[in-house]
C-alpha cells in the first residue's frame, strides 16, 4: 500500500474570516468552490512546501461542527521560526490556548484556538 497524506477539513461559519486567518499564516487559496446542489461553500488551501491541504465547508443553513475539547482534536504545523510563526497566528486572529512550553524531548509547542475555535499545534524540535 502506498499512502500518503491529503487534507485536513472542517466545518467553519465564517468562511472569509477564517481564510483570512490561514492566508496570513502563508497558506494559499487552491480552490473556492460554491455548491448550491449541497448548499455549502468549500475552499482548499495549500501550504507552500507541503503536499497536504487545508479545507474548509461553510453550509448555507450554518450548521457547524463544534471543534473537539480534547487536546487530541488538532492539527500540527512545524516551525523553523516558532516565536515569529506564534506571533503571526496570534496577529491573524488566533488565541493561545497556555504558554509556549518545552517537551521532555526539547521540542517546543503552542496550542492555538483558529477564530472557529480549531486547535492548531505549532511545533519546532
Amino acid at each position: 500500500m502506498e499512502l500518503r497524506y491529503h487534507h485536513v477539513s472542517r466545518s467553519t461559519s465564517d468562511l472569509p474570516r477564517i481564510l483570512g486567518f490561514y492566508s496570513a499564516l502563508g497558506c494559499t487559496l487552491e480552490k473556492h468552490v460554491k455548491d448550491d446542489v449541497q448548499k455549502l461553500e468549500r475552499a482548499v488551501l495549500s501550504l507552500p512546501g507541503s503536499d497536504a491541504h487545508l479545507q474548509f465547508i461553510m453550509r448555507s443553513e450554518g450548521v457547524v461542527t463544534p471543534p473537539g475539547l480534547d487536546w487530541t482534536d488538532h492539527m500540527a504545523f512545524h516551525s523553523s521560526s516558532f516565536e515569529t510563526d506564534l506571533a503571526q497566528m496570534l496577529k491573524a486572529g488566533g488565541t493561545l490556548e497556555k504558554p509556549a512550553y518545552r517537551t521532555p524531548s526539547g521540542s517546543l509547542v503552542a496550542f492555538v484556538f483558529d477564530p472557529d475555535g480549531h486547535r492548531i499545534e505549532l511545533v519546532a524540535k
